[in-house]
């Protein structure tokens, strides 16, 4: 009886504390009317979209490949629906964009790699290296001439040694009345540090010749002492500023005749075999494909909308693997219609969905 006393109770005062704020009441009773008629509009100006089954593309992660993920993230954007299963679904198939303008380039160009690497190719790379190493070992073939003499007229290399690298003058005009063979620049090229070939008198001996073996340590000691990024800014400007006239004369290339007519027959055979591949490579329907695309991103072509040059570059990216598939309509009104403009993303959409309505979503 207690029970059913304290139930009234509250039940009389609930009701004369809703008769005493009639506002407060109102505002009770319409407010979940309010939410209502909002689910109403919203599903009358947003109808279900109906369809059977739907397949969306997967998207790869990293370790599948950098195209393969990249791919995966721009194929995408226009979020289609398949009604069939997508090759991406087949087991140990990771992409979908096979049939992209630039995944059947990469296969057609490493297919042609994998035959560019047959016996002919590799003999003539071989007898390319062979001709340079025998050049290279022809001391007769390098030319010995004072260090200023190698130089234009016009050469900035000895003020650098002094103002930058602090060397003295002295040491300087030594530097440039010592014979050097360009030898010591095809060490240096070979990987070896021009720090490592100074600091090491045995072997800077054998390239550079100092008139008195007391001014050879003399000079190799304050060349040691330069730090090793002046040095090589220094071999910088030396190559930059080369008078090629007294390293490449006439009595030296006839007294090298043979091994330069070895090297040029090398450089030659070499250049066919690249020719024959930049020929194959140009030949390639992926590649005229991928050319005739191209055209629409250049200047020439500005005025082409900005429509057709995503077009052209989802035909590269892609190869248009929405075909057969639905796009599925965005339901943020909010988004800017100028960016679902550029990305073909318009009312026709809603007017081209599925035929077959037995599903919903």
């Amino acid at each position: 009886m207690a029970i059913g006393t304290q139930l009234l109770l509250l039940l009389w005062k609930n009701l004369t504390y809703r008769r005493r704020n009639k506002i407060q009441l109102i505002i009770e009773l319409l407010w979940p009317l309010f939410l209502f008629f909002i689910l109403i509009a919203v599903r009358h100006s947003h109808p279900p979209y109906m369809h059977s089954q739907c397949h969306f593309p997967n998207k790869a992660l990293p370790s599948a490949g950098t195209l393969a993920w990249v791919q995966g993230i721009i194929c995408n954007i226009n979020n289609p629906c398949f009604h069939y299963p997508t090759p991406g679904e087949t087991p140990g198939e990771v992409g979908n964009f096979n049939n992209s303008i630039l995944s059947r380039l990469f296969v057609d160009v490493r297919t042609i790699l994998t035959n560019f690497g047959n016996q002919t190719t590799l003999s003539a790379l071989e007898n390319f290296s062979l001709a340079v190493q025998r050049l290279g070992e022809r001391q007769e073939a390098w030319p010995n001439l004072p260090v200023g003499e190698y130089l234009r007229a016009n050469e900035t290399f000895s003020s650098f040694l002094r103002t930058n690298c602090s060397l003295p003058t002295s040491a300087v005009d030594q530097l440039l009345r010592a014979q050097l063979s360009l030898q010591l620049v095809l060490l240096a090229g070979a990987g070896m540090r021009l720090s490592d070939i100074v600091c090491n008198a045995t072997l800077l001996e054998r390239y550079l010749t100092v008139e008195g073996n007391s001014s050879f340590t003399e000079l190799q000691q304050s060349l040691c002492a330069v730090p090793s990024d002046l040095l090589q800014q220094a071999e910088q400007i030396f190559l930059s500023q080369l008078n090629f006239s007294r390293i490449f004369t006439r009595e030296r290339l006839r007294s090298n005749a043979a091994e330069v007519r070895q090297l040029s027959m090398a450089v030659s055979s070499v250049a066919q075999e690249f020719t024959s591949l930049l020929n194959d490579v140009s030949a390639l329907s992926s590649f005229t494909e991928l050319n005739a695309e191209l055209r629409l991103f250049f200047p020439a072509n500005s005025s082409v909308l900005p429509r057709e040059s995503f077009r052209a570059f989802s035909r590269i990216m892609c190869g248009h693997p929405e075909v057969g598939g639905e796009k599925i309509p965005s339901f943020n009104w909010y988004e800017d219609h100028d960016i679902k403009s550029f990305l073909a993303k318009d009312r026709t959409e809603e007017n081209d969905l599925g035929n077959d309505n037995t599903t919903s979503e």
